[in-house]
């Protein structure tokens, strides 16, 4: 049968969105034909709603994105699977600089080192299993300086609190180390 989406009109004049659906049937060897109605005022009103709260949904989501794009830490989230989530453009960056793509839906594994894999993997696989780590990691920078970062990997847990993937944030907190490096000297200096 042929179905179409027409505007009917009530008794008050009101407009309406309704779906006509014409079928045919044989009856003691007449064709007759049956036309079912439907009022999709209810559907369209869902409809709406659903796509008005999407584009909420994705408001919220792009200004997320500006924020940790705006922050100065690098942030990614992975899935169970170690998938990439979410990752700002400051860890992009920093592993672009370095000849590596990372990209959301990209495994976490597969772009680290081979030094660097067990740990982190262990790390990860801590937040999996919902426990909260927060330490202080020292690197090397390119010209040879010792960095010093404050890592976070949390668990981000969904629907019933079951863990659904982790996030990881790392801030570089040289300055302040060395700051107060400078401060604790200073106050050697001045005991007798």
């Amino acid at each position: 049968g042929a179905t179409r989406i027409v505007t009917g009109k009530r008794k008050n004049g009101e407009h309406f969105p309704m779906r006509l659906k014409l079928e045919e049937a044989q009856v003691d060897g007449e064709t007759i034909f049956i036309v079912f109605i439907e009022d999709l005022s209810e559907e369209q009103k869902m409809k709406q709603a659903l796509e008005t709260r999407n584009q909420e949904l994705q408001a919220h989501q792009n200004d997320l994105l500006e924020y940790i794009n705006s922050s100065g830490d690098t942030v990614f989230v992975i899935d169970k699977e170690y998938k990439i989530l979410i990752v700002n453009n400051q860890l992009k960056q920093k592993y672009q600089s370095a000849g590596i793509e990372l990209s959301e839906g990209k495994n976490i594994l597969d772009v680290l080192s081979p030094e660097m894999l067990a740990t982190w993997k262990e790390r990860y696989d801590h937040g999996l299993a919902g426990k909260s780590s927060s330490f202080v990691e020292e690197r090397d920078n390119e010209r040879g300086e010792k960095m010093y970062f404050e890592v976070s990997v949390n668990p981000l847990r969904g629907e019933g609190d079951e863990i659904r993937a982790v996030s990881v944030i790392s801030r570089n907190i040289t300055s302040c180390l060395t700051s107060l490096e400078g401060q604790v000297n200073v106050t050697d200096e001045r005991d007798p």
